[in-house]
């Protein structure tokens, strides 16, 4: 079966959602969404993947139809570097209330936060969700992209997005090279009760062996993020709850109270990558389709929102243009190629900064920022966005 449309989203996961639910309210376009897996529903007793999300990505998914506040809001975060716990001389604390905003961003699961723009798309006249197929091929020519679904459906459509993540198939069929390099890190992802209440509060401490966030999901429960070598995280894997929560604990040097684990934990290879372009006539990449980041910032999603914003904005404005135009898509890509690589090189070099030799330096730094208001404003506004 073969149908016609005027934007084919290839990927159902949180931005290419967003992406088509954009399309359908800024532009009124009718729009097919292809999607292998579609949210389960009922969850698994596994571990859910957090989210931290910024006050420009809360716009966003608000314009998608969620409710302003999609997770649980902290107002302030707290970064430092050293042995211990945070102190004047090797820290930076950003506080809502001192920069005028009213939160600095908020931490949801993914799970239901993808099930709720699911259904959205799912009940919206503009957009027609491609359940449990996935591309079998790609092609363009002249006046329109094509992909043929491995269950025999046929989509045409004047501009193709890949939203379709990392390892993303239309991207391939396209032919567009891929660059990635692997930081020789994991990433230790799981929950944990607090004993101390302190749900305004993020914390981010650099240590010589890796990276720990602890985000705010609750009063009382913490999403952990934990960036090591993969030799470290493979032996903290290997440990039983208390064995865990010990080395928990002394990582996160009390400033949430006594952790105990909640969930098993996941795990994932950090890589930092880049798509050779894009977008070209009829086709652009949007999300880790078209860049992936260090999660020390949790940033990823909050940038991929954004290309979804970008690019649906562009196409909006575009006027008497042909949908797809490679001229009109050139904007989009600019404009995310700049704000991306800011993004990206500026992650990549606070975690280089704060490995080896420079890390005491790089600590006073922290401490200097903290003491310079007018560079710290600076530096939240780029991470709120």
């Amino acid at each position: 079966m073969s149908a016609r449309f005027q934007a084919a989203v290839a990927g159902g996961g949180t931005v290419g959602l967003a992406c088509a639910l954009l399309l359908d309210r800024r532009c009124d376009w009718d729009v097919a969404l292809v999607e292998r897996s579609p949210p389960r529903d009922e969850e698994g007793e596994g571990p859910q993947r957090a989210l931290t999300l910024s006050p420009g990505a809360v716009e966003v998914l608000t314009e998608c139809g969620l409710p302003s506040r999609p997770g649980h809001a902290f107002s302030r975060m707290v970064v430092w570097r050293g042995e211990g716990g945070p102190a004047s001389g090797n820290s930076i604390t950003f506080d809502a209330a001192e920069l005028g905003v009213k939160a600095l961003g908020c931490v949801a699961h993914q799970a239901p936060l993808r099930r709720a723009l699911w259904d959205l798309a799912q009940d919206c006249r503009g957009i027609r969700v491609y359940s449990g197929a996935e591309l079998a091929s790609v092609r363009i020519d002249e006046d329109c992209g094509h992909l043929d679904l491995d269950n025999g459906d046929e989509i045409g459509a004047e501009l193709l997005i890949g939203a379709d993540g990392a390892q993303s198939k239309l991207r391939s069929a396209l032919g567009i090279e891929f660059r990635s390099i692997g930081y020789g890190q994991t990433g230790l992802v799981f929950e944990a009760d607090c004993s101390e209440p302190g749900g305004d509060t993020a914390w981010q401490r650099f240590a010589d062996d890796g990276v720990l966030a602890l985000l705010p999901l609750s009063e009382t429960r913490m999403s952990i993020v934990w960036s090591l070598p993969d030799e470290r995280a493979e032996q903290l894997k290997r440990l039983d709850d208390k064995g865990l929560e010990a080395e928990l604990n002394e990582a996160g040097a009390g400033v949430a109270g006594n952790l105990v684990a909640a969930t098993p934990i996941a795990s994932f290879p950090l890589r930092r990558g880049k798509a050779e372009q894009a977008c070209g006539e009829r086709y652009a990449l949007v999300g880790e389709a078209a860049r992936t980041v260090h999660p020390l910032a949790g940033q990823g999603l909050n940038l991929g929102l954004g290309d979804a914003e970008a690019l649906v904005r562009v196409c909006a404005g575009q006027g008497n243009a042909l949908i797809g135009d490679a001229r009109v898509l050139g904007r989009f890509a600019r404009e995310r190629a700049r704000y991306g690589e800011e993004m990206s090189w500026g992650i990549h070099a606070i975690n280089a900064a704060f490995e080896g030799a420079m890390a005491p330096l790089a600590a006073l730094g922290m401490g200097a920022v903290d003491r310079a208001p007018p560079l710290k404003r600076a530096l939240a506004a780029r991470a709120m966005r």
